[in-house]
């Protein structure tokens, strides 16, 4: 199949509208995976490709919940921020500048203007909202982080609607994204508030772990996140996890979340096959899966399914088609690869049955083997030894 990284994609069907769905799925979806691949596709550039359906695609990229990249320059929704409240402003906040996207709104840090507080702050300009649905997603992230009170979830401490703009006000979590600490692993990024020596593989687990149990107590509380991804989860200097970006998160009955009610919810990367079938969505199965390959990552340092391709990408997730972890990374303990295996598998029923087992396995795990981040203290304690030996002799 010829794809948008060829600038170039087979021309559009036209023999029927599901063919046509199929062809926007296919432009949309690839259009995503470039963005997380961190790439910066121009949307006016895809437009321009095809203008007889501009207005459509133009519509439904409104819709999606695009992570833009952070080029340290004001993108579009920057600069429609900025004539809504003035240079560089929201409300009593300066911006000091764009983090990325998340959940359907772009998040800046800024700066409170009369007391020096730093916050994040989540913006949904509501002129930019196509589908009413998109607004509500977003109070309804507003409100469930109101109701919540969890020392790994990022709190909301207020929401304002002023001047055509919906936000609210988060406190800046220093951290990194678990994304970020991947790259810091692979020696592709520096960052001075984590050290990715740290990092051991009970460390991954154990924090790993811990995302596992704040899901659990959120479904306890009627909660399902439903976009569970690296980079979704933040790292503070502690390295304990915090868990962001609630923008697909729903409170309410689990038997009426479906596919079709509110689209694809989750990333493509991180879906789990039983989704791509037609199953209902948000069930916990599913979020183990994606906590699954977010460790499976974490772990190995590389993407699960290495491939840009829509219909390739979700093939390899129906047909299970993961390599296993120590065929890419031979340092991955074998019973912890078995483990990460069980959690991805292909078939639900195969899976840890709910994320507190999984958070239960994972901490089991990490209690046999916590002293495997550290040095070997015997070799050590035998050379010392041997030193004294050798030097007792020469004064002899």
């Amino acid at each position: 199949m010829r794809t948008m990284a060829d600038g170039r994609r087979s021309r559009p069907p036209d023999e029927d509208a599901d063919a046509l769905d199929r062809f926007y799925e296919g432009l949309i979806t690839e259009f995503i995976l470039r963005r997380e691949e961190g790439e910066d596709p121009d949307i006016d550039e895809l437009l321009a490709r095809h203008p007889d359906h501009a207005e459509a695609l133009a519509q439904l990229l409104a819709g999606e919940d695009l992570p833009p990249v952070n080029t340290g320059r004001p993108g579009p929704s920057s600069r429609a921020v900025m004539r809504a409240f003035g240079p560089g402003r929201i409300g009593p906040y300066e911006i000091l500048f764009l983090v990325g996207g998340a959940g359907g709104g772009n998040v800046y840090k800024a700066r409170h203007r009369d007391t020096g507080e730093e916050v994040a702050l989540k913006v949904l300009q509501r002129r930019e909202v196509v589908d009413e649905r998109d607004l509500e997603r977003f109070r309804r992230e507003a409100r469930l982080l109101q109701q919540l009170r969890h020392p790994h979830v990022v709190p909301v401490e207020e929401v304002f609607e002023e001047r055509g703009a919906v936000w609210m006000v988060l406190p800046w979590i220093e951290g990194v994204s678990l994304e970020e600490a991947l790259q810091m692993i692979r020696g592709e990024k520096l960052s001075g508030v984590i050290d990715p020596q740290e990092l051991s593989f009970p460390v991954r687990v154990r924090i790993v772990a811990e995302v596992a149990r704040t899901l659990a107590d959120l479904r306890d509380a009627g909660i399902a996140h439903r976009d569970v991804k690296p980079s979704n989860i933040m790292i503070t200097p502690e390295l304990e996890p915090v868990v962001i970006d609630f923008g697909t998160a729903r409170k309410q009955d689990w038997s009426s979340l479906t596919r079709t009610a509110d689209g694809f919810l989750g990333t493509p990367r991180y879906l789990a096959p039983e989704l791509l079938e037609g199953e209902a969505a948000g069930t916990e199965s599913a979020d183990v899966y994606a906590l699954g390959l977010t460790l499976y990552e974490f772990l190995c340092g590389v993407r699960a399914f290495p491939t840009e391709d829509r219909e390739e990408l979700f093939r390899w997730i129906l047909e299970g088609r993961l390599e296993k972890p120590r065929r890419v990374q031979p340092r991955v303990p074998a019973d912890l690869a078995r483990l990460v295996q069980r959690c991805t598998h292909r078939l639900p029923q195969k899976r840890p049955a709910t994320l507190a087992d999984m958070a239960e396995e994972l901490d089991e795990w990490v209690s046999h083997h916590h002293v495997s981040s550290r040095r070997p203290f015997w070799p050590w304690m035998l050379l010392a030894i041997v030193a004294l030996a050798l030097a007792v002799w020469a004064l002899t």
